[in-house]
C-alpha cells in the first residue's frame, strides 16, 4: 500500500538564505506564516508534471506535517 504522503500534492518552497533548503506542506494546509515574504520562494507544487525533489521523504513529511505543520528538507545536489 502507498505511503498516504506519497499520495498527496505537497507545495514546496526555497530558502533563499540556506543553500538547498526547501520546506514541504500539503497543499490542503494553511501556510505557515514564515513562508511568506522575501526568505522563500515557491519552486512548484511535488506530484504535479512530474516536479521531484531528492531529499524529500514522504514518510518522513507525514511526520513532520502531523507534528509540526510543515516539513523542512535537504535537497543535495541542487545549485542556485
Amino acid at each position: 500500500m502507498p505511503d498516504a504522503a506519497v499520495l498527496r500534492s505537497h507545495l514546496v518552497f526555497e530558502c533563499q538564505f540556506a543553500q538547498n533548503l526547501f520546506c514541504a506542506i500539503p497543499a490542503s494546509c494553511p501556510i505557515p506564516e514564515f513562508l511568506i515574504g522575501r526568505a522563500w520562494v515557491f519552486r512548484g507544487t511535488l506530484g504535479k508534471r512530474g516536479f521531484k525533489l531528492s531529499g524529500f521523504k514522504p514518510a518522513a513529511a507525514r511526520l513532520a506535517v502531523q507534528r509540526d505543520g510543515f516539513y523542512l528538507f535537504m535537497a543535495p545536489g541542487r545549485s542556485g
